[in-house]
């Protein structure tokens, strides 16, 4: 006696070939939320460590940084558009968090992946703000004591 042949189905068969455009497509819903968590734990990780080092800059800065005006010009421009920048990647990572949301929700998918990068991406958002906001009034009180100095 034999076994039964069983129907196998694969990529070039209809019905498995279906089956494949569905999985495919459902699969949209974690590859964007995989992105977006991605992007967001490395820019809140990268924004905290931004933090600390404002916080050294502060404390060690504060009174001979060696730093000439050009310098502290040069460092704001310089500090604004690294600032900006990490602005405007982690509101792209919450934009793919969004879209991953839209796909698992049209599919009935898990959402779990999204909406952590969803969330990472916030707190990324609200560091990087602050980050802005402390290197500039840093930046902006060394040019002032140089100011200062020079009179």
């Amino acid at each position: 006696m034999t076994k039964p042949d069983r129907a196998i189905l694969d990529d070039h068969d209809a019905g498995g070939a279906h089956l494949a455009e569905e999985s495919g497509n459902a699969r949209f819903g974690f590859e964007w939320g995989l992105a977006s968590t991605i992007i967001g734990a490395f820019f809140t990780i990268d924004g905290t460590v931004s933090l600390i080092f404002c916080l050294i800059l502060w404390n060690h800065g504060s009174e001979e940084h060696g730093l000439g005006m050009r310098d502290l010009r040069l460092a704001q421009i310089g500090g604004n558009v690294c600032c900006v920048g990490s602005i405007v990647i982690t509101v792209i990572g919450f934009l793919f968090a969004v879209r991953g949301l839209g796909y698992a929700r049209q599919r009935r998918r898990a959402f779990a992946l999204p909406l952590t990068g969803m969330l990472l991406n916030l707190s990324a958002l609200v560091t990087w703000i602050i980050v802005t906001i402390d290197l500039n009034m840093i930046l902006e009180t060394f040019i002032r004591w140089k100011t200062y100095q020079l009179l």
